[in-house]
This record gives structure tokens, sequence and C-alpha cells, in this order.
């Protein structure tokens, strides 16, 4: 034979009132929001740190092997280095254009002691 037992326990839940239930949701809202804020500031760390982190094994996977350079004596011109080291048969006006560009020099002038990167 079963035995049924049965009891009753009375709980007083308070009731919310309507402004309690708006204050819950403002609240909720409000953590919401703040958890979004801080996934997306995460995940833009994330993303700069992946594209930066590395950046000095890409900068040096990019460097040419071997840059040369000269280093410019008093009575050196533009010109004169130009004819030192261009290739034979190479035109010295674009050998001198290339070696302006590549030393961001805006004129002909250079000083004895200023050391430029060769095209």
């Amino acid at each position: 034979m079963m035995h049924i037992i049965s009891s009753q326990t009375s709980v007083n839940v308070p009731s919310m009132n309507r402004t309690d239930a708006v204050g819950n949701r403002k609240r909720l809202g409000r953590l919401a929001l703040t958890g979004l804020v801080l996934a997306m500031i995460i995940g833009i760390s994330t993303v700069i740190t992946a594209l930066l982190g590395n950046s000095d094994a890409y900068a040096a996977a990019s460097l040419p092997a071997e840059q040369h350079t000269v280093i410019v004596e008093r009575g050196d011109t533009l010109w004169s280095i130009a004819n030192e080291h261009i290739a034979k048969g190479g035109n010295p006006r674009e050998y001198i254009y290339e070696l302006k560009k590549k030393n961001g020099l805006k004129d002909a002038s250079i000083r004895a002691g200023q050391q430029l990167l060769l095209p």
C-alpha cells in the first residue's frame, strides 16, 4: 500500500510593481551594453595586435638583403656620384632622379658626411 504525504508551505513572494520591473530592464540593458562594448574593445584589440604584432618580422622580410650607401665627401656632387655608381651605358640624369627620390632630396644640394642610399 502506498501512502501519500502532502504538505503545503506558504511562501510569501513580494510582488514587483511596475517601477521595479522598469528598473530591472534598465539594469539588464546597461549590463548588456557594457558587455557589448567590452567585447568590441577586446575584438578590436585582437585585430590590431594581429596586424601590428609581428611588424618587425614583416619589416625585416620586406627590406632588401643589402642596401648600398655612399658617404658624401667634400667636392662630391650628385652628378659625380651618379657617374661613379651608374651601370655601364646608364643615363646619369635618370640615376640622379632615382638617387634624389630614394633619399628624399628636393634639390641637388648635398654636404660632406651625408650618407646617401644608392638606387
